[in-house]
């Protein structure tokens, strides 16, 4: 590992890992508002799933072992369906 040798990072390096963070947290910004927004339909909650879907869909279906957007917006979904239902407490 060049960096485990006390070797000078790669030219460019800096600049790309700071765009890399730069894209990430707008990325967790959309997340975090698409999650925050309450679906009141079934349209709604379908787009919340076409987000998660987006992220890391896998052959087998979703994978929440890493967390990450598909929990997020599973959670997000769940608390859609406890608000749209009268009779549950929000």
């Amino acid at each position: 590992d060049w960096n485990s040798r006390g070797e000078r990072l790669p030219r460019g390096y800096r600049k790309a890992k700071c765009e890399r963070d730069k894209t990430h947290r707008a990325y967790m910004r959309l997340e975090r508002r698409i999650a925050n927004t309450r679906a009141n339909t079934l349209e709604g909650m379908l787009a919340k799933v076409r987000c998660a879907q987006t992220y890391n869909e896998t052959e087998e279906g979703f994978s929440f072992d890493d967390g990450g957007c598909p929990e997020v917006m599973a959670q997000s979904i769940f608390l859609d369906i406890v608000r749209m239902n009268s009779k549950a407490v929000a």
